[in-house]
């Protein structure tokens, strides 16, 4: 992607995103960026898997109590709030967004997992490097430390430059 695209992209989707921080946008467009380069039809996201596997950096360093409510907050955040602004998203891109990981019958199987299991010690997720393992990738990539799409991409940097989706 070049950093015109993006532009292009945020320009597109202003209205669901002028309002919010920084990152949010940058996550968001960078969201936006990779369902218009799919293919027609459905994509496939991980939306959900960082809220129940404590996938994001504040979970590092929580007991399980503090842990398991930041987990319920940020769920609950994702399916009121971020969950539906992403489906309008994709939709404005002409896609359906589908997120296995917020299926109700998956949630609640992850929820029955004990939240000591889910902490992020000693690396996140581990659920999903040893399944990813077990299905065959050579575990220096199943390891390789997570990254946010916003930052990996330059998306954010990008962004950070020159905002054409902030009205300001």
């Amino acid at each position: 992607m070049t950093e015109s695209e993006v532009h292009e992209v945020a320009e597109q989707i202003r209205e669901e995103v002028s309002d919010l921080p920084r990152t949010a946008r940058s996550v968001l467009i960078a969201l936006a960026t990779a369902v218009r380069a799919a293919p027609a039809g459905s994509v496939l996201c991980g939306q959900g898997a960082d809220e129940l596997f404590l996938g994001y950096a504040h979970f590092r360093g929580l007991n399980a109590l503090d842990a398991e409510s930041r987990s319920e907050l940020d769920l609950g955040q994702l399916l009121e709030r971020d969950w539906p602004r992403s489906r309008r998203i994709a939709e404005r891109m002409g896609r359906n967004l589908v997120a296995p990981y917020l299926h109700p019958g998956f949630v609640s199987a992850a929820r029955a997992i004990p939240i000591g299991l889910r902490l992020p010690r000693p690396t996140a997720k581990r659920f999903f490097r040893v399944w990813a393992m077990h299905r065959g990738l050579p575990a220096p990539l199943a390891g390789r430390p997570k990254r946010a799409m916003q930052f990996g991409t330059g998306i954010d940097r990008w962004i950070a430059a020159g905002d054409p989706s902030r009205s300001e």
